[in-house]
């Protein structure tokens, strides 16, 4: 393997013992890159709790950055790279996640406009058995569409935000295209605190007024 992951104490002793500086800065995580004297290169995160990467392979440092991906998995990274295709497609999803999760708890498909009485039984149901994580995606676009149907000027967004190597991905609700104001959606109902109840979170997107900035981004509006 042409590279070592690092947790932040292993990378703050490196920077204490090699000789080095910073050589440059990548725009897309907002990462630091310091060269060292053995020609060995440490990528290092915004947030310096976060792992760092060490490498004297500069093509495949290049090839990271050109992909916009770097080689480590946090936890808090895991749930986009495992649903990415669906995640960054989402209207094309929608329908099938919503069907999905209809099936599993209703043994209904059918169901089209569900109430928020349906959505909160539904979530009883996946804690009850255990299959908050199993359908994490599915219940979040659920309570997503639910929120775009009754407020038509909102749209999904893919918001970054840039503080480890490879950024932490959420699904959010975007308050008009041109505001830059939105409501985090997937930390909001899978959080610290999990979920808490559709009647908080519609007043809370109502309310809310948190506008994305260059560490936390929207990427994309669907």
């Amino acid at each position: 393997m042409d590279y070592t992951v690092l947790n932040w104490s292993s990378a703050s002793e490196l920077k204490k013992s090699l000789k080095g500086e910073i050589f440059t800065n990548i725009d897309f995580n907002l990462s630091s890159i310091y060269l060292f004297e053995d020609s060995s290169y440490l990528i290092t995160p915004l947030n310096p709790f976060g792992n760092s990467i060490l490498t004297k392979n500069k093509l495949l440092l290049d090839s990271w950055i050109k992909k916009q991906r770097f080689p480590i998995i946090d936890e808090e990274t895991a749930f986009y790279f495992n649903n990415q295709i669906k995640i960054d497609s989402i209207l094309d999803f929608t329908e099938e996640l919503k069907r999905d999760l209809f099936r599993y708890a209703f043994k209904d498909e059918n169901l089209t406009n569900p109430a928020i009485a349906d959505i909160e039984k539904i979530y009883q149901i996946l804690k009850k058995r255990k299959k908050i994580k199993e359908y994490k995606l599915n219940f979040i676009v659920l309570v997503g569409d639910y929120i775009l149907n009754i407020n038509k000027e909102y749209r999904w967004g893919i918001l970054n935000n840039k503080q480890l190597l490879n950024p932490l991905v959420n699904l959010v609700i975007v308050k008009g295209e041109k505001t830059g104001i939105y409501y985090n959606l997937e930390e909001n109902i899978s959080g610290k605190w999990g979920y808490p109840g559709m009647h908080y979170i519609l007043r809370a997107v109502l309310e809310s007024n948190k506008k994305h900035n260059e560490i936390e981004e929207i990427v994309k509006i669907l």
